[in-house]
């Protein structure tokens, strides 16, 4: 049975952030993609959508504030898509490249007008990012679903 303290720290939305405890982080108990699969994973049959995780290059150990906000970040593209997209179909993909890691989340959902600069979780994802030098692009319009990516440089920075 489950402890009512667990219980009261998990996020009440089921969106795919996990149940990890407040002031734990979920990179240090699972990191790389093996944590972004079981993340999708779970949206996917929390939320019965098709959803797709893939990886790209050659995997290999990142620093871990960049796992880290991997991790957040595909977090929040499950987050968001699980609130506001309504889509049919989900992709995840982490691409590992010679100086850059590259995380995308697209979906076939509603979509937005791209010149909203979004709410909470976009502009911590862009702020998580921005601090190690990275980069969030988010491209939507109404009808056509959405895609965000993560781009996080590799290069000068220690493992």
């Amino acid at each position: 049975m489950e402890s009512p303290n667990r219980r009261r720290h998990r996020h009440p939305a089921g969106d795919g952030r996990g149940g990890a405890h407040i002031g734990q982080s979920p990179a240090r108990h699972r990191q790389g993609p093996g944590a972004l699969a079981a993340q999708v994973e779970t949206w996917r049959l929390r939320h019965d959508t098709a959803a797709a995780f893939a990886v790209t290059g050659t995997p290999r150990a990142l620093p871990a504030d960049v796992d880290e906000a991997v991790l957040r970040a595909c977090q929040e593209g499950l987050s968001n898509a699980a609130r506001h997209a309504g889509a049919a179909q989900l992709g995840v993909t982490l691409s590992y490249m010679e100086d850059l890691v590259v995380l995308d989340i697209r979906d076939d959902g509603r979509g937005f007008t791209a010149t909203v600069t979004g709410g909470f979780g976009l502009k911590a994802m862009r702020q998580r990012a921005h601090s190690l030098g990275g980069d969030v692009r988010v491209e939507s319009s109404p009808g056509n679903g959405t895609a965000v990516s993560v781009s996080i440089p590799l290069t000068g920075v220690a493992l």
